[in-house]
């Protein structure tokens, strides 16, 4: 479904991330971890060109089309645009319209960006809505919102795209405690099903239970990929070791 090659971001001196080359299979669940600023919410912002790798080739769709480079030239836009119709985010800031109701921010990307009319937007705005848990609120306005059901209402938005990569950037750092749990159980109601989910998560928890394949980063760069159960009980990269003992134990 993705792949990167020779996956480079610097940040003027500061290498972020460091010839990462991974691939992404159609309808995987992959968690992301790692310390703060090993480069894990970057590298998902890359994918979706809100930050502009300096090189690199990524590959997307079920057919691994060769869709994004940029080495050092003018970045071809009429791609990035092509590209974000295959992905969309759920950022940890939840990024709604303040002055539209649930059902409007739902339905925004669909009637601007896709161009459907009206009423066929709002009857997939409904139906994504639901199957969040937000239909008894699809009328109510962000500040009416407790955060969690932000969120929920942000992941509405990303489904009704019908997206091939959902990319979630720390769906739940923004949360209470108290409200953590009913956004994770939206992810998991929706992993597994027709999108690809690629989640940066200090969840650990999550990320086992969730996970097709965890990937640990590190430094910026991918310093182990594994299944759960294999990187949580036998991880074999020293910083791995070092991390899971430092948020475990904690």
């Amino acid at each position: 479904m993705l792949r990167v090659e020779s996956w480079n971001k610097s940040f003027g001196s500061n290498h972020v991330l460091r010839d990462i080359s991974v691939t992404i299979g159609t309808g995987e669940t992959v968690t992301i971890i790692g310390a703060s600023g090993s480069g894990k919410s970057t590298f998902l912002r890359t994918l979706n060109y809100l930050e502009t790798p300096d090189t690199g080739v990524l590959y997307i769709g079920p057919d691994l089309q060769h869709l994004s480079i940029y080495e050092g030239g003018m970045l071809d836009k009429n791609k990035v645009v092509e590209l974000r119709r295959h992905t969309a985010m759920v950022f940890q800031s939840f990024n709604l319209f303040r002055n539209k109701t649930a059902l409007g921010n739902v339905t925004e990307a669909l009637t601007v960006v896709r161009r459907m009319k009206k009423d066929e937007a709002e009857e997939i705005a409904v139906r994504c809505l639901n199957q969040v848990g937000m239909g008894d609120r699809m009328y109510y306005y962000p500040h009416m919102l407790s955060g969690g059901q932000q969120q929920r209402v942000s992941i509405a938005r990303a489904l009704a795209l019908s997206p091939e990569v959902i990319l979630f950037d720390e769906p739940t750092s923004a949360l209470d405690p108290e409200m953590v749990g009913e956004v994770l159980n939206v992810i998991r109601g929706i992993s597994h099903k027709n999108s690809t989910l690629i989640i940066v998560t200090h969840e650990m928890k999550f990320a086992r239970e969730v996970s097709d394949r965890v990937m640990f980063f590190g430094d910026g760069t991918i310093c182990e990929a594994a299944p759960p159960d294999e990187l949580f009980e036998h991880p074999q990269h020293e910083k791995t070791q070092q991390f899971l003992r430092s948020v475990l134990n904690h």
